[in-house]
């Protein structure tokens, strides 16, 4: 695979000899507002995906639940006595190894629990329960592999949300000028960029600055859209508000 320059727009190249197949595939798969897309987060998103799915139809082959909850804050270990003096006794032992075991009343027992998911991997480890131990790591693993996915998604979500809200505002704005100054009036960089934008809303900014009749770069853009910015509100000042 290799990389070549179609214009001002990067392309990858991927050839396959033998079967006499040459494509250019573009790196950005789409853009939303000012967002690049590109190939290969979709393709990591995909494969996290794909793991994860297919972490879950195999979980219960073991035995395990995947609908369980954080563990760090819902698992919980217990060991029910009979009286006070025996879970006192077992509280000893276990603070021994740096366990923080805590004791509540139960109607006519006693209970001796632990609730860090981390301690518990701790106290199987000293039982010697070394099968409880590795289905509740794997439980732990696919918990903290969906937590990062969510996290990721989430983050991406926000990111997406602020460029297209900041693509809408640029055209607010531009609309705004040329209701009440005109577009003619404009230095003829911010003319252009100004017309681009108009003519291609869902445009990156790389690919805006692609398209100007005098290209330039995503840093070029960005200021040329907050130099209109800038001005549609100053009119805005001065008139008293919108249109």
């Amino acid at each position: 695979m290799a990389t070549e320059t179609i214009g001002t727009l990067d392309y990858n190249e991927i050839v396959f000899p033998k079967l006499g197949i040459d494509l250019h595939v573009n790196s950005t798969a789409f853009s939303i507002g000012g967002l690049d897309i590109q190939w290969y987060g979709i393709l990591i998103t995909l494969g996290l995906v794909l793991a994860m799915i297919y972490a879950f139809t195999q979980v219960k082959k073991y035995g395990l639940n995947p609908d369980r909850g954080d563990p760090e804050k819902s698992y919980h270990f217990e060991i029910v006595c009979a009286s006070m003096g025996k879970a006192q006794q077992i509280q000893k032992i276990m603070r021994c190894f740096a366990l923080d075991a805590k004791i509540v009343s139960r109607k006519k027992s006693f209970v001796v629990y632990l609730k860090e998911g981390a301690q518990i991997v701790d106290v199987l480890n000293v039982m010697e329960a070394h099968q409880s131990l590795m289905e509740l790591e794997n439980i732990r693993i696919l918990k903290d592999m969906r937590n990062t996915v969510n996290r990721k998604v989430n983050c991406e979500t926000a990111n997406i949300n602020k460029t297209v809200s900041a693509a809408v505002k640029q055209i607010d704005d531009i609309r705004y000028i040329e209701e009440t100054k005109g577009l003619d009036k404009l230095p003829e960089g911010l003319k252009d960029m100004a017309l681009t934008r108009l003519t291609y809303p869902e445009a990156s900014l790389k690919e805006l600055g692609a398209l100007l009749q005098n290209p330039v770069g995503k840093s070029g853009v960005n200021h040329r859209l907050r130099k209109l910015s800038e001005m549609a509100e100053e009119i805005r000042a001065k008139q008293g508000g919108t249109l």
